[in-house]
């Protein structure tokens, strides 16, 4: 470029342009000419670098391009051709990239990890006027950095198969860095179910660092890990009583660095949990039983560590009144009342597994146990599996929904007269035995009782023979009560 013209004293000038060159060196198309700029591309070795090397003549004439040279011995071909003002040429060279573990190179950073070994390569351009009289050079570094190599292992186990709900399991958890290269980004999860309250210990080994030393909950740690270091962690767990199934948990090891060995980042520990379930089906909730009488406590058991055996509880008001039965191996218990049972309508019942109290199974709504005033008796809503008696001092009434099933064996007994209402019936297998005494336990008679019509008859003539021989008098009616514990409605005024 020439600029011409006259100064104020009137000499004529030209100005020209001096001339220029200048190189931009680009390592997979990133300048990366600055060490610590953090930009260097992360290359792995032996993958082929692409290089572009641009050369543009800043100068006022046009250049004869003499050379274009990489000092880390890179082919590089350039287009043929001189250079005018203001033009850009492209060059190219590729080579496979080095192992900087093994080959020396410069320290910058590396993908944020200051300190790195990053490899420098520096081209150099070289060029000169046309007519040769001057020569033009320029220069421009590119870097780039190998990734980082380490095989991240974890490992994670309790050493046992079976777990028991309520009970506690020890998870043993290993995680390791088995190089080659040292790592700041080592993330170790574990989240556990909600079946399991942990907490957790840890301890370091080969240098490793950044660990939680106690902690509890899931663990979520990140590690500094050098090559062959290792972090053991011990977690102890409570499972929950109402945990069943398998009990299964997984840790994990992360990181920014290529694993020459992947899939064994991840670590699964499964434990099948013992367990056992009890359902009661009678009394549900709902049911009046009286003092006295006998009824069928029914139960169904699953799982796959029920004991042979269970104990069955009465509970009042949610709280343990009394033990009904120890150690019974069938799934139904005829349970004959007390006729010094409190009276109430917040009883229910409870079956505990003898080998594990963790596992029971309770009525879902409570029941009455009321006196037992003799009169009239409505048996209903009840399913009858093996033995049991109904009996009322006047009017039995079995129903609604009254069932004998299977080998039940059912007594019933009235004074005057026994109703069958509907939704009665008797499964085929069951059996039933009906008695009447053709006249009223709460009034005397100048008739005598039939022995065996009722239980409470055969106690009274038990002790006072006359009221099945002679009559019913005041004296039998008075042991309706003091014998039988049968409270018979008083008469209205």
């Amino acid at each position: 470029m020439e600029i011409s013209g006259s100064d104020e004293t009137g000499i004529d000038f030209v100005l020209v342009q001096a001339p220029g060159v200048e190189i931009e060196k680009l390592t997979n198309g990133i300048d990366a000419d600055k060490p610590n700029g953090g930009d260097a591309p992360e290359i792995v070795a032996g993958v082929t670098v692409e290089w572009t090397y641009e050369v543009t003549n800043t100068g006022g004439g046009d250049l004869v391009l003499l050379d274009v040279t990489d000092n880390q011995g890179v082919s590089v071909t350039c287009p043929p051709g001189n250079l005018v003002p203001d033009q850009t040429v492209v060059c190219t060279g590729s080579a496979a990239a080095v192992d900087l573990r093994v080959v020396p190179g410069v320290e910058g950073n590396c993908a944020g990890r200051p300190g790195s070994t990053l490899y420098q390569g520096i081209a150099t351009v070289q060029a000169e006027t046309v007519n040769g009289a001057i020569p033009v050079e320029d220069e421009d570094a590119s870097h780039y950095c190998n990734p980082l190599w380490a095989d991240m292992v974890i490992s994670k186990t309790d050493n046992q198969d079976d777990g028991t709900p309520g009970g506690s399991t020890t998870y043993t958890i290993v995680a390791s860095n088995n190089g080659p290269d040292a790592v700041a980004d080592a993330n170790v999860v574990d989240n556990y179910p909600a079946s399991l309250s942990c907490s957790y210990t840890s301890v370091v080994a080969g240098g490793a660092s950044g660990n939680t030393a106690d902690g509890s909950g899931d663990i979520d740690d990140t590690l500094v890990l050098p090559a062959g270091s290792s972090v053991t962690y011990t977690a102890v767990c409570d499972i929950d009583p109402a945990a069943s199934g398998e009990l299964s948990n997984t840790a994990t090891i992360s990181s920014g660095a290529n694993d020459p060995s992947p899939g064994d980042e991840s670590a699964t520990d499964s434990t099948s949990l013992t367990y056992c379930d009890y359902t009661v089906s009678q009394p549900d909730g709902g049911e009046l039983w009286r003092q006295g009488e006998t009824h069928s406590i029914n139960w169904s058991a699953s799982g796959n560590a029920c004991a042979p055996t269970v104990d069955i509880e009465l509970l009042k008001g949610g709280v343990l009144d009394s033990t009904i039965a120890s150690g019974t191996s069938d799934i139904a218990f005829d349970w004959n009342i007390p006729k010094s049972q409190t009276t109430g309508d917040d009883y229910s019942v409870r079956v505990v597994d003898t080998g594990n109290a963790a596992f029971y199974g309770e009525s879902t709504y409570d029941f009455t146990i009321d006196v037992a005033t003799c009169n009239v008796n409505i048996v209903s809503g009840v399913t009858e599996y093996s033995s049991a008696t109904h009996e009322a001092c006047e009017i039995l009434a079995l129903g609604p929904d009254f069932v004998a099933e299977g080998d039940a064996s059912v007594r019933v007994s009235a004074g005057w007269e026994i109703e069958f209402l509907p939704g009665f019936s008797i499964a085929t297998g069951a059996s039933m035995s009906a008695n009447t005494c053709g006249q009223s336990l709460c009034m005397t008679s100048e008739s005598p009782m039939p022995y065996g019509c009722h239980s409470c008859v055969d106690q009274i003539c038990d002790s006072n023979p006359e009221c099945c021989d002679d009559e019913f008098s005041a004296a039998c009616l008075e042991k309706v009560e003091s014998v039988c514990n049968l409270v018979c409605e008083a008469p209205p005024e």
